[in-house]
């Protein structure tokens, strides 16, 4: 029999689902900027896209899979500008006994002049204090003409 616990987090789990699929057709449709360009400036801009994505991968990568906070920053730092690096570690290092494997990740991009935006799905398993839990969440990225992480926000977690 399920219990009312295991229907609300069903009932989350696709509603967040939902409203990811949602925000990537939202911005498919009203954010895309659609230019004619030659064949050259596609190359360009496709190659720009596949660093783009290696950028956002490597930065989930080593933002989600540590052994310790200090770890996750030297690691982490390189994908950032300064303005997502203070977003994504407002106290800089705290010392704990925390570490995070990222288990799983969907990402799902659109392209915004020189921005690359990807709203990613995120698996990850965390242990505090010889403490696990899983959980999911919903990141969104913003990779720069520069390829570096220009923003982060997170969606959602469940």
């Amino acid at each position: 029999m399920i219990d009312g616990k295991q229907i609300i987090k069903v009932i989350l789990a696709f509603s967040f689902c939902v409203i990811g699929i949602i925000y990537v057709v939202h911005l498919d449709v009203f954010g895309s900027d659609v230019t004619n360009s030659t064949k050259k400036e596609m190359t360009s801009k496709n190659k720009e896209n596949k660093n783009a994505r290696k950028v956002n991968q490597a930065f989930l990568q080593a933002f989600f899979t540590f052994d310790d906070s200090k770890e996750k920053l030297v690691h982490s730092k390189k994908y950032l500008t300064s303005e997502a690096l203070d977003e994504a570690f407002p106290s800089q290092v705290a010392k704990s006994n925390a570490s995070s494997v990222l288990q799983d990740c969907q990402s799902y991009k659109n392209v915004r002049g020189e921005k690359v935006f990807y709203l990613n799905e995120l698996n990850i398993e965390s242990t505090y204090d010889g403490q696990t839990s899983s959980y999911k969440m919903i990141l969104r990225t913003v990779v720069n003409k520069n390829g570096k992480i220009s923003d982060i926000k997170v969606i959602a977690t469940l």
